[in-house]
């Protein structure tokens, strides 16, 4: 359960920094998200271990 709640917090943080961030600066909306998605992935990766090693 903590790897999922932290895999929705990672993917949701990812897309508005692909979409805000990345967006205006690469021509490829496409491609923008697709990097937010990576960076949430790995984020809530991250997040979900993090939330299984505080209990």
């Amino acid at each position: 359960m903590n790897y999922i709640a932290g895999a929705l917090i990672g993917i949701a943080v990812g897309e508005i920094y692909g979409l805000y961030i990345l967006g205006p600066m690469m021509e490829s909306l496409e491609a923008s998200l697709a990097i937010g998605l990576a960076i949430g992935i790995g984020l809530g990766n991250a997040i979900g271990t993090y939330m299984k090693e505080r209990r």
